[in-house]
């Protein structure tokens, strides 16, 4: 599965100082990857990949090609799912408005906005 941005930008992003939640946050991660991808119509071969066809990380375990933008996007939402999103903030098939406001740059930059 691929994931947009590493546990450690998360956990930093997000003030998180223990390991204790870092199953509940890489599986949020993986989740809001997903999410910011469905909304920036991306696939997962638009993701850089090696050889094998798994994705490339760097040395911090941040993912390679990824615009930081979209980390910061997907650390935004990774928080609003570990914090606990109020239900009736969201609307199905809609993204928090924070992540939408900076995908929409990013949108725009790859000419699909």
């Amino acid at each position: 599965m691929i994931r947009l941005v590493s546990l450690a930008r998360v956990k930093h992003w997000l003030n998180v100082i223990h390991d204790h939640d870092d199953a509940k946050l890489n599986f949020a991660i993986l989740a809001a990857s997903r999410a910011v991808m469905d909304y920036l119509e991306l696939a997962d071969s638009d993701i850089e990949m090696d050889s094998d066809g798994g994705q490339i990380f760097d040395s911090n375990d941040d993912p390679e090609g990824v615009p930081e933008i979209e980390q910061v996007a997907t650390a935004i939402l990774v928080g609003k799912m570990y914090d606990g999103v109020d239900p009736k903030a969201l609307e199905y098939g809609r993204l928090p408005i924070e992540v939408t406001s900076l995908l929409y740059i990013r949108k725009r930059q790859m000419g699909i906005a």
